[in-house]
């Protein structure tokens, strides 16, 4: 993550059985268009869970900033089958991010709670990310340059 000066960990937005519905898609939107305004109109990555409502989610991001998604992980996904490896989650992310400067990554409950606290205090983030329960639509924005951490809400 040597290059990256931005970072969105994002949770999915809401659903029904296994697909977003339309509040949820109402969500990623409203995120997207909220980390585009962040970020300006720069390069960006987008990586995400192989969950059938994180994928949707990824491709309502990927809409506003007219991209397809670049990576699909199950590293990313936890769930009762698919149990939390924040080494793996860290591992997956870096072997995929390449030379990006700015990466989102679509995800779980778990990861969107433990991971943007785990990478604000490896790297020194004078305030790092708390850990706490988020709600479907919500995540973490890191701007790894200013080491500021923000919460986001869809």
């Amino acid at each position: 993550m040597k290059k990256l000066k931005t970072l969105t960990i994002v949770r999915h937005g809401d659903y029904s059985g296994e697909n977003l519905n339309s509040y949820g898609m109402q969500q990623m939107e409203n995120i997207a268009k909220e980390i585009k305004e962040k970020i300006g109109k720069v390069p960006v990555i987008i990586l995400t869970s192989a969950a059938p409502r994180a994928k949707q989610s990824a491709d309502v991001i990927g809409k506003v900033f007219d991209l397809d998604v670049a990576h699909v992980s199950e590293s990313f996904w936890s769930d009762n089958r698919h149990y939390q490896d924040d080494n793996k989650f860290l591992e997956e992310l870096e072997n995929n991010i390449g030379e990006a400067e700015h990466a989102i990554v679509v995800s779980h409950l778990e990861y969107v709670e433990y991971i943007p606290a785990k990478i604000t205090r490896s790297k020194n983030f004078p305030k790092p990310a708390a850990v706490f329960e988020r709600s479907k639509g919500t995540g973490v924005h890191m701007n790894m340059t200013e080491k500021i951490v923000e919460e986001i809400r869809g």
